[in-house]
């Protein structure tokens, strides 16, 4: 549905879309609800690489989870509140599928609702959707904790893409990917497909380890941030905040944009 567009005017990007990504990622927000005590000496243990598999089979970017890909993809459960509860379960249920090609890297998200009348989706231009749901990933291609970058994609696909640093973002950075999201009976499905060629990172024919997380925005009463891994509000720097993703071996570059 919404294959990448060339650069739209920067200068249009909204104030509250840079708000909402450094309170989800940068900043240490007050805690505004009752929340549980977190061991962060227990949190490394579930940090433990994820092993994401390599396909060999091509697939349509098209928001129904029927390519075979997906039946032997990596599962990530996002269920770990940091907004507005500090690190407590999460209200409802979300799965990240991801696996890579030779020259993409592959991501679904199985969002649900309990009531799906509720979920909060426009048709806008790319960038301004950060007051609908989304969900989206994180990647540190370099497991340096100093440099990532973001996709993120409401219900209908509608694309978000931020380059961040350990304390900063640029919501200017643009690169090119395809996604696709349809809202469902239970909930919303949101595919996407990242070009290697479009992000930069150390290309090799070993396994590599990545930074990343994988993260729902769920906006009702309260906004919601679900992230897959808990979040040290007393670290300054997000990224160290990060899970690993182990493989990409033999990914392939390209001319990186």
């Amino acid at each position: 549905m919404n294959l990448l567009r060339t650069k739209t005017l920067k200068a249009m990007k909204i104030t509250s879309m840079s708000l909402i990504m450094l309170k989800l990622f940068i900043t240490a927000a007050p805690v505004l609800c009752e929340s549980t005590e977190t061991t962060f000496s227990s949190m490394s243990a579930e940090k433990n690489p994820y092993s994401i598999p390599k396909v060999f089979t091509p697939m349509k970017i098209d928001a129904v989870l029927d390519d075979r890909i997906w039946q032997n993809a990596l599962v990530v459960d996002i269920g770990n509140e940091i907004m507005p509860g500090d690190n407590i379960p999460a209200p409802v249920a979300t799965k990240a599928l991801m696996a890579y090609g030779e020259n993409t890297l592959y991501i679904a998200f199985q969002a649900f609702d309990p009531d799906p009348s509720q979920i909060r989706a426009t048709i806008a231009d790319r960038d301004k959707c950060f007051q609908d749901d989304f969900v989206g990933v994180r990647l540190d291609t370099f497991n340096d904790s100093r440099n990532a970058v973001d996709f993120f994609c409401n219900p209908y696909g509608i694309q978000t893409d931020i380059a961040t640093t350990s304390n900063n973002e640029d919501p200017s950075w643009d690169t090119i990917w395809e996604s696709h999201g349809q809202i469902t009976e239970t909930g919303y499905i949101v595919e996407m497909a990242i070009p290697f060629s479009s992000i930069k990172f150390q290309p090799g024919e070993g396994d590599q380890i990545w930074g990343f997380e994988v993260v729902r925005n769920y906006p009702r009463n309260v906004r919601h941030i679900i992230t897959a891994f808990p979040w040290d509000r007393n670290n300054n720097n997000s990224l160290s905040n990060l899970g690993k993703l182990i493989g990409f071996s033999g990914a392939n570059a390209g001319k990186n944009i």
